[in-house]
Formats: C-alpha cells, structure tokens, sequence
C-alpha cells in the first residue's frame, strides 16, 4: 500500500501568510510510526518533541525553503521517501 502526497510551501502566493522576517514552514516525521505534518510556524512544533499520533519522542524535523516542494511516499516495503524538487509556478494558490 502507498500513500502518496504532494506538498508545496504556498507562503510567498499568499499574502494572509506571508510577514516580514518569518521563518520557513517546517516538515515533521515520526521515525516510529511515519505520522507527518507540515507546520506553517516553528513556534507551533511540539514542544516535547512528542508524536502526536503514537506518542514515541522520535520526532524529525527540517525546513521547507518557499522555492522548493516535495512528494511524501510510504510504503511497507521502502519506508519514508521525500522526493524534492523546486516549485512549479503553476503549483501557486491564487
């Protein structure tokens, strides 16, 4: 079974989001049950770096840049795989 997603940084295309100096929105994966999520502030990461989903302190985390997108794919046989790639002006939300 695979569960493939595709995520972009949208930040820059809309205006709602966007603030003078913010940080990148940061990617989070649990390394114990695959659990992820994409947050749009740092200061919203778990702050005991605890999952979310199973509990397990095995979070990993790093920043997504607003020029750069990334398909997520997990299967039983391969595990995690993040494939990125530079964002496609055609991927901007209007």
């Amino acid at each position: 079974m695979s569960n493939r997603a595709s995520v972009s940084n949208y930040e820059d295309s809309n205006p709602n989001l966007r603030s003078s100096g913010s940080q990148p929105p940061v990617f989070v994966l649990c390394e114990s049950c695959h659990w992820c999520a994409t947050y749009l502030y740092k200061a919203r990461l778990p702050l005991d770096n605890e999952c979310p989903q199973c509990s397990s302190d095995m979070l990993s985390s790093f920043p997504i840049l607003s020029t750069e997108a990334f398909t997520f794919d997990y299967s039983e046989k391969r595990g995690v795989e993040l494939e990125f790639r530079r964002r496609d002006k055609k991927m901007l939300i209007s």
